[in-house]
């Protein structure tokens, strides 16, 4: 067993679906869903992907989130967390919220200060995984930034972690399939119908999963939006100053047209 934790919009649909696409080619599978894997491979291979208490769809405000308390056999398992700029995720998880799962009606400056899904809720999973984090006796953190800037070292180390043969051609082939055009092809498909990555309604862009991870979510937020987010954080997240959280902090990291990948999607 491993255990992927990433809190909402934080690029694990991305992820997940390089790993199960990985899974299919190394297993040498035919999976016309790759997702499919998971389930094919859940007594060989299982990987669980988790948000613990922090999944939008439960509505639960931040205070009823934890603490976390998990049993022997979880705490041996190797773990890997994903973690993304908090601007970026807060911007991707409005749209969820909105659009997709429809938990929220709200604006873009009111979702960011509730309590259910804004900026301390985000701020207090962190915390609350960084209290948990010392009892795991394999624990790696993984940035959506280094993914997008450079996704073949990064993927190579995700498929170490779960302890997969690396075959750098395949970690390649992978790469390609999950670039954001690719993916946002399959996501209307016939075999992909109901999957994570379908559109709930494939004529509103804006229900779709697959989602440009340039797209500019600083946009939606004004400048005393930007200003509160920054305070809550610095106020409230104790772990601000661990080298794992830098990307996480400020101004989501801008990047020219030449130097994106063509792997990308947002979570």
């Amino acid at each position: 067993m491993h255990v992927m934790l990433s809190y909402p919009k934080s690029g694990r649909t991305w992820v997940r679906f390089m790993v199960d696409s990985y899974l299919c080619k190394v297993f040498e599978m035919d999976c016309a869903n790759v997702f499919d894997a998971e389930q094919q491979l859940k007594q060989v291979h299982p990987v669980e992907w988790t948000h613990l208490s922090g999944a939008m769809i439960a509505r639960l405000p931040y205070w009823a989130m934890g603490p976390w308390k998990l049993d022997d056999a979880a705490k041996r398992v190797p773990w890997l967390v994903l973690v993304r700029n908090f601007q970026a995720t807060l911007g991707s998880a409005y749209f969820q919220a909105r659009d997709r799962i429809k938990v929220f009606e709200g604006s873009p400056s009111q979702f960011i200060r509730d309590p259910r899904y804004g900026v301390i809720k985000l701020v207090t999973f962190y915390n609350l995984f960084e209290e948990l984090r010392p009892s795991l006796t394999q624990c790696q953190v993984f940035s959506y930034e280094q993914l997008t800037a450079d996704p073949k070292p990064q993927l190579t180390r995700i498929i170490e972690v779960l302890s997969l043969r690396v075959d750098e051609l395949l970690i390649e082939q992978v790469i390609e399939d999950a670039s954001f055009e690719n993916m946002k092809r399959l996501s209307i498909t016939p075999e992909y119908a109901g999957s994570v990555i379908a559109p709930t309604d494939p004529t509103r862009p804006e229900t779709f999963k697959v989602r440009s991870a340039g797209r500019d979510k600083q946009a939606l937020f004004n400048d005393e939006d930007l200003a509160y987010i920054d305070r809550v954080i610095d106020d409230q997240f104790l772990h601000k100053d661990l080298p794992a959280y830098q990307a996480c902090l400020g101004r989501p990291a801008a990047r020219s047209e030449s130097t994106k990948p063509a792997a990308r999607a947002a979570g």
